[in-house]
């Protein structure tokens, strides 16, 4: 007989409890690698050396599953019996793709049977799509299939159809480019910006207390001698100037002879000339034709921050007329990156970007070899196609491999440098010069909120404060953001990266340990999907996890559809707030 027991009351989780917990440092071997190891179906192999258990773990996790009766539910669920108690419900997605068990009849069908019709269905449904006997009302042959669902109707075949779209291309067994509308924002299909903290586990006393906990800390005065110029980065013993990039807030700031603020200014004004020509036709390929196409190699900062901006612009950038030229991004060292890329891009009609500080970024240099080899494949001069971001004493600042070449320095961290030369060479050819000035201009407007001793007209020293109560005081190990708006699908990625690669010391800047935590794990996804998929846990769950939602009033293509009297944005800020949503010029950022 089946038990159904909370795992607390299970002798055996008390006893895995009490094994001695392992020490990989002192446990990995070649050995470890070679044992911690089962097959798979298909070829996987399952290695688990590198988790922290041992044979007494592995021994006391026998036990549990045991005692918990493991392998007799699964027989149970796919043999049909009712494992989902709360819905009283079958639980049947094996059966869609084989029979374990027994035979299952529900509703007087058997479903497995079912499954195989459905199947058969689609099989043959496809098949006449694509040989003709399906096609469009003027007799064509259909050419994209466009999937609208949410949750798990699109997380899982989106993911699916990554996995398998360049395989199938090279195995002559792509037939239909496949697309997918999940988010209710209709996007998917600046200024004015607030901070709202009204759903933060806060009052006037906890503000009060952060008050205090900034001001003892010199928060304000700290960030005064960062944009003065002090050496605040004492590992590294340098100074640290991305807000130079698009303003300045305090002093002039000299370093290596140079005034800084005038070298930022004039890299953006050179790749703003650069920019101009390639859009003007000034430069041009080796036929005399225009690019149409500019793509960034790099890693890191070099490609998060970059890449989450041009997507967060693109569709507006479509609309009000400033898209100048696609731009694609090439990071992973794996080699399906780069030629998956290359093969949806017309080389000869593209622009290069390769941005490495050093000029020595391994990955970065691999990737750009890949590129040359395509580009020398097509019978193309690689010279004639690439522009260096770099250093000025790096070997690729004076290299006549490159079209031209534009600088950054060792005072910008990689995951900061989307407002220098790293996001302004990409984002120049895509939107115009214009249109990155721009940007940075609304990224100085919100340099000067940061400069204020109030904390509360400081959304962004607020909002740090709260995080560290939140994960200092509270405990919560994470933070979720949840951006409604499919233009910030990758913008979740950049601030992991902005925050976690920042925090992630267990040292203070003197080199001394601390014994406190250091920061939160970010994590996050677009809008509908993530309400589909992980904020299950987030509202059911036994842990609780803060919430940064991302809001905004106006969408960028200006296109909707009235659902229930009211715009299909405002019928669901309504339905999540319980009240008409504020006003705002365009989005609302942060916490709703």
């Amino acid at each position: 007989m089946i038990n159904w027991k909370n795992l607390d009351t299970l002798n055996s989780y008390g006893n895995l409890s009490e094994v001695d917990k392992v020490k990989l440092s002192e446990v990995m071997s070649a050995d470890r690698v070679k044992s911690y190891s089962t097959p798979m179906a298909e070829g996987l192999t399952y290695n688990y050396a590198a988790k922290q258990v041992n044979d007494k773990v592995l021994d006391a996790l026998a036990k549990l599953a045991k005692e918990a009766q493991l392998t007799e539910k699964f027989e149970a669920l796919y043999n049909g019996e009712v494992v989902n108690t709360g819905e009283k419900r079958l639980v049947l997605h094996h059966m869609t793709r084989g029979q374990l068990g027994d035979a299952i009849n529900a509703d007087g069908v058997d479903k497995r049977s079912f499954y195989v019709e459905q199947q058969n269905r689609i099989a043959e449904f496809a098949n006449k799509v694509h040989n003709g006997e399906i096609t469009n009302a003027a007799g064509e042959k259909f050419t994209t299939v466009v999937q609208i669902g949410i949750g798990g109707s699109d997380l899982g075949p989106r993911a699916m159809y990554i996995a398998l779209e360049n395989w199938a291309k090279k195995n002559g067994a792509f037939r239909m480019e496949a697309k997918f509308i999940s988010n209710v924002d209709p996007d998917d299909a600046a200024a004015g910006l607030s901070y709202n903290y009204a759903s933060k586990q806060v009052d006037e006393d906890v503000l009060s207390a952060l008050e205090k906990l900034a001001d003892e800390a010199q928060l304000a005065d700290k960030f005064k001698a960062l944009y003065n110029g002090e050496v605040v980065n004492t590992g590294e013993k340098r100074l640290v100037l991305h807000h130079m990039t698009r303003g300045q807030l305090g002093d002039a700031v000299e370093a290596d002879g140079v005034d800084k603020r005038t070298f930022y200014k004039t890299q953006q004004e050179r790749i703003a000339e650069f920019a101009n020509k390639v859009h003007n036709g000034e430069i041009t390929n080796a036929s005399g034709e225009k690019f149409t196409t500019v793509v960034q190699i790099g890693i890191g900062g070099s490609d998060l921050g970059p890449r989450a901006m041009y997507i967060a612009l693109e569709n507006w950038a479509k609309k009000n007329n400033a898209f100048k030229m696609e731009a694609k991004f090439i990071s992973n060292v794996d080699p399906d990156d780069a030629a998956a890329v290359l093969a949806s891009t017309d080389v000869a009609h593209s622009i290069f970007v390769l941005v490495s500080k050093s000029g020595t970024t391994l990955e970065t240099l691999t990737n750009e070899s890949f590129v040359k080899d395509a580009l020398k494949k097509a019978g193309l001069d690689p010279s004639k196609h690439m522009i260096a971001v770099t250093s000025e004493t790096s070997p690729l600042a004076k290299s006549d491999d490159y079209l031209d070449a534009f600088f950054m320095d060792d005072y910008i961290g990689g995951r900061f440098s989307s407002t220098s030369s790293v996001g302004g060479a990409v984002l120049s050819l895509a939107f115009g010069p214009e249109v990155f000035a721009e940007f940075l201009d609304g990224a100085a407007e919100e340099d000067k909120l940061s400069a204020n001793p109030d904390m509360r007209k400081n959304p962004e020293m607020l909002d740090a404060l709260i995080g560290v109560y939140e994960r200092n005081v509270l405990g919560y190990p994470c933070t979720a953001v949840l951006p409604y708006s499919q233009a910030l699908s990758r913008f979740p990625a950049h601030l992991q990266q902005l925050d976690m690669e920042s925090n992630g010391k267990s040292v203070n800047r003197f080199g001394e340990p601390v014994t406190y935590p250091t920061g939160p794990v970010i994590f996050g996804e677009p809008g509908t999907n993530g309400q589909h998929s992980f904020y299950q846990l987030l509202h059911q769950g036994t842990d609780i996890v803060p919430l940064q939602f991302i809001g905004f009033k106006n969408n960028q293509l200006e296109t909707d559809v009235t659902i229930q009297d009211s715009t299909s944005q405002q019928n669901r800020n309504q339905r999540n707030e319980g009240r008409n949503p504020q006003k705002v010029d365009r989005q609302q950022l942060r916490n709703t």
